[in-house]
């Protein structure tokens, strides 16, 4: 899979979930998900800078608890490189 930052990562997710149409992400509802408004890949002005941290909660809220998000089979979403808060492509 290519390599992805977290903001297109998650719009890539929100295509996912809208079955790849772009225009339907426009007209997106759910409001209680903690991507609604970074779902266009960018920071909106007047939301806070993007943290790695909220794919974690999402990730948390798709398995119910840690140990399956350590454990999640899922390699080919979008949010997996960042599942545990953290980036696999940074250093250190």
């Amino acid at each position: 899979m290519k390599k992805l930052t977290p903001l297109r990562s998650v719009r890539k997710f929100c295509l996912r979930c809208m079955d790849k149409y772009s225009k339907e992400i426009d007209l997106c509802a759910d409001i209680q998900c903690a991507f609604h408004p970074y779902r266009f890949g960018r920071n909106p002005a007047d939301k806070p800078t993007f943290k790695l941290k909220m794919i974690r909660i999402k990730c948390l809220d798709c398995s119910e608890n840690a140990p399956e998000v350590k454990r999640c089979p899922f390699t080919e979403c979008f949010l997996y490189p960042y599942c545990m808060g953290t980036s696999v492509y940074r250093k250190g």
